[in-house]
């Protein structure tokens, strides 16, 4: 396990908006788009699955994108996902639910990152869990 100093690491990552911001009104979430071919959802996810910190992923998504998206991970290789959860009407309502779960529940350190933020490095996140670690948060 990657646990940091003994403490199990969850993030926790909300992909269930549609874009309504950027003007979208396809059934397909933002999180579905894809950045040189590859789903941003996708795109996101690689830092953690590759940040050694990391030991759990909960997802959370629009009821009609979870299909797509387990196959998707599976697909890339993204095996940390543990929990594929659906979203609440707003991004706030999505994070809650993220920590209701039994996943999140037993981490000593959860982090937080949208999906839709797919130029993270495992770098960015190891040091945000480090200063979590040492502080008791981080951001």
């Amino acid at each position: 396990m990657a646990m940091v100093d003994g403490t199990r690491v969850c993030a926790i990552v909300p992909a269930a908006g549609a874009g309504a911001r950027m003007g979208r009104t396809a059934a397909a979430s933002k999180a579905l788009l894809t950045l040189g071919g590859v789903p941003v959802v996708v795109r996101t996810l690689q830092p953690f699955e590759a940040a050694v910190e990391v030991d759990d992923i909960v997802l959370v998504l629009r009821p009609a994108d979870i299909p797509v998206v387990r196959s998707l991970l599976e697909g890339a290789g993204i095996n940390k996902v543990r929990e594929l959860i659906t979203g609440g009407a707003e991004r706030q309502d999505s994070v809650r639910l993220g920590f209701s779960t039994r996943t999140a529940g037993a981490a000593g350190i959860v982090v937080v990152h949208d999906a839709v933020r797919p130029l993270v490095t495992a770098e960015l996140i190891g040091r945000v869990i480090g200063s979590a670690a040492r502080s008791g948060a981080a951001v």
